[in-house]
């Protein structure tokens, strides 16, 4: 993921660099974009701050900030199921929460969230190919490979899951104790 604020970004192709656009989830910094997938499910609040950022959170964040903050358990019981169909893509997503008190002072949170792609928005039309490689400690041999055409040819074909668990504890009025773990696992194509 590419996320560019008033036309500055990093390349997504850039794994080994640390994206313009700094992306915190729950005030913790993640260096690459990918990442704003897994946050961006049951949550409370997303603010883009544009502009130089370096300030308050690093030099990373010479485009901006995208800052997200995920859902707490509250003091009553939830629940909530969605779930969707795009048909062009024929992909099947869904998202599902449950919250509630454990007592007074604690509470539990599980967030799940997944996608399964059949289809994809293109096609790749690419057939078979075949190229030749020369190898210089063997006198410059010519070798010829083959390249079969593509077996999945809609694309991305994606396959999602991601989870959260968050436990809040608030054991007196001046102190709050908060975990959250969460996991994200994506395969495309």
């Amino acid at each position: 993921t590419s996320i560019s604020i008033r036309g500055v970004s990093s390349s997504a192709g850039s794994l080994g660099i640390e994206q313009s656009v700094a992306v915190i989830i729950d005030g913790v910094y993640f260096p690459q974009g990918r990442v704003i997938n897994e946050g961006l499910f049951d949550s409370s609040q997303v603010a883009i701050l544009k502009g130089p950022q370096a300030l308050y959170f690093g030099k990373n964040a010479t485009a901006g900030v995208v800052s997200v903050t995920t859902n707490d358990p509250g003091n009553d019981f939830e629940a909530m199921a969605r779930a969707g169909y795009e048909v062009r893509a024929d992909a099947l997503d869904g998202e599902a929460m449950i919250s509630f008190p454990v007592n007074d002072k604690w509470g539990i949170r599980i967030a799940a969230a997944g996608t399964k792609m059949w289809g994809g928005y293109f096609e790749n039309t690419a057939g078979d190919t075949n190229y030749t490689t020369f190898d210089a400690a063997n006198g410059f041999a010519a070798t010829p490979h083959f390249n079969p055409a593509p077996t999945d040819k809609k694309l991305p074909g994606e396959e999602s899951w991601k989870s959260r668990l968050t436990i809040k504890a608030t054991p007196t009025d001046n102190l709050t104790l908060r975990l959250k773990t969460s996991y994200a696992d994506v395969l495309t194509n």
